[in-house]
């Protein structure tokens, strides 16, 4: 059984009602067709790929006004950055596959 590393009552923490670790571990371990699901969920969810798009035709005729260009061209910056460097050791594409893993088997994804 894993080891809970948390002080609760030294730092105000609410303990779960499960230990985490060996509730995510067991619930594959025990279920024969879960890990399938989750894996099935993750490529259909992630395996396009990860990217940015604008929520408007950013070349259309309508779009004239140079203020809403350069916000959309900020945001768009801002956006490929975060996605870029939201972890530094693994890829976005990665990161996203543990929070759905850990949020189908736990309920928690975080």
């Amino acid at each position: 059984m894993y080891a809970d590393e948390f002080s609760y009552e030294k730092d105000d923490i609410v303990p779960p009602p499960y230990n985490i670790n060996e509730l995510k571990k067991s619930m594959a371990e025990y279920s024969t067709i879960l890990q399938q699901c989750i894996d099935a969920y993750k490529t259909n969810i992630l395996g396009f790929g990860f990217g940015v798009e604008y929520a408007f035709d950013f070349n259309a005729e309508g779009v004239k006004p140079a203020k809403k260009k350069k916000a959309a061209e900020k945001e768009w910056t801002r956006l490929e950055e975060f996605t870029k460097y939201m972890n530094y050791d693994e890829s976005a594409d990665v990161v996203l596959g543990y929070v759905i893993e850990d949020r189908e088997k736990t309920g928690n994804g975080f």
